[in-house]
């Protein structure tokens, strides 16, 4: 016998406009040209998600793709501020959560989070051949979300 668990979400208690979808689709369409790389993030098959984005670097270096990282948050996590954000699901009902969990700190932490990760990826091939991230770079992603990040408020 299989016992389904039932996975509990950091935002079950909220109305559905500001939960992040339980289940979603999202593409990457490159819009560039070759002189400027850039990918559109498409939601569901229909919705663009943020802006156009490129890599912001000198190099093709693909960074461009790194909302990978976001979606993959709220995915496996039920977590990411940047998701919430870009897909205008943030917990305007409750000004407290809005401010700390939702809010600029929240989302420049994860946008550094995805930085650390994809220089990380960038330095071992992408992961190719690799399951996880280095035990240092969990350790700094711990500490930097420590004081604040997502909890369930009683």
């Amino acid at each position: 016998m299989i016992k389904q668990i039932k996975k509990k979400f950091f935002d079950d208690n909220y109305i559905s406009g500001e939960q992040i979808p339980r289940y979603f689709n999202v593409s990457f369409k490159e819009v560039g040209n070759d002189q400027k790389n850039e990918v559109r993030v498409i939601f569901n098959g229909t919705e663009q998600l943020g802006d156009v984005i490129n890599d912001n670097s000198y190099k093709n270096d693909y960074y461009r793709y790194h909302d990978i990282f976001h979606y993959s948050f709220a995915a496996l996590l039920g977590w990411s501020p940047c998701t919430r954000a870009m897909m205008k699901r943030k917990r305007k009902s409750n000004t407290l959560v809005d401010e700390i969990e939702d809010g600029a700190r929240a989302t420049i932490t994860e946008e550094a989070i995805s930085m650390i990760i994809f220089n990380e990826a960038k330095r071992k091939n992408f992961f190719k051949g690799k399951s996880k991230v280095s035990k240092t770079t969990l350790r700094i992603i711990k500490e930097m979300t420590e004081n604040f990040e997502v909890s369930w408020i009683y």
